[in-house]
């Protein structure tokens, strides 16, 4: 490791990392053993056109790590302005986040939240670690996009509204 790296104070660059406005996803899928899984994610890109690829960091802290990154298949939705709630109900940790919620389901055990601003159904393509996350690509299988939704946005540890 770095030391010039580890010499920083991770709160602080946690902060400054946060001054980068970002939308607020779900990444979601159905395990190997049958169990839906979901996280809130807010690191998630484009990554290509040609072929159709998107990246989403998962944090290796994760109880759904290992399975996350193993998956088949998974969806990132998009949320919309009214799904914070949505949105906080996936960032926490345990408990059965989809019991009582709508979902569609994708293929090979895709899960994708129902009003998101957009939605992509995901083969994993690749993981690759990198520091306290694993970068996990997916190719794109099919996707959803609705022009008259505006984006749940977080900034400074907050949530936020498109202007």
């Amino acid at each position: 490791m770095d030391t010039a790296l580890a010499e920083f104070d991770q709160k602080q660059l946690r902060d400054a990392f946060g001054h980068f406005a970002t939308g607020v996803c779900v990444v979601g899928f159905v395990g190997q053993d049958g169990t839906k899984v979901g996280i809130t994610v807010n690191s998630f890109t484009s990554l290509s056109l040609d072929p159709a690829l998107l990246l989403v960091c998962l944090g290796t802290n994760l109880r759904s790590h290992d399975a996350m990154v193993s998956t088949g298949g998974f969806g990132v939705s998009v949320l919309s302005e009214d799904q914070r709630d949505i949105s906080g109900r996936f960032a926490t940790r345990g408990g059965p986040k989809w019991d009582g919620m709508a979902f569609i389901e994708g293929k090979e055990g895709a899960l994708m939240v129902p009003g998101a601003i957009a939605w992509f159904d995901c083969e994993a393509e690749a993981a690759y670690p990198a520091g306290d996350h694993t970068i996990l690509v997916g190719r794109v299988r099919n996707f959803m996009a609705d022009k008259d939704k505006r984006p749940l946005l977080f900034f400074r540890g907050a949530y936020g509204q498109a202007a």
